[in-house]
């Protein structure tokens, strides 16, 4: 589940899809009782992909696979 943090307070969104409407890459999902979108330009699109080349970023993902196997305590899901 992803997490909108806010100074007054935060949010719970699932992501339920991704859809692209015309040139709009669109992610659907669900805030508490509330459907949401979040949608995102061409340029922003272009802008997400280009933070994902950062260092941090690209260890982060190397090491997903591992996050995703163990939790906290290394225990295996």
């Amino acid at each position: 589940m992803a997490r909108l943090v806010h100074p007054r307070g935060d949010l719970q969104m699932s992501i339920q899809g991704i859809d692209v409407k015309g040139i709009t890459l669109c992610i659907n999902g669900q805030m508490g009782v509330w459907n949401a979108q979040i949608l995102l330009s061409p340029e922003e699109v272009a802008a997400l992909v280009r933070s994902l080349f950062k260092p941090q970023l690209i260890r982060y993902m190397i090491l997903l696979p591992w996050r995703l196997c163990y939790n906290r305590h290394g225990e295996r899901h």
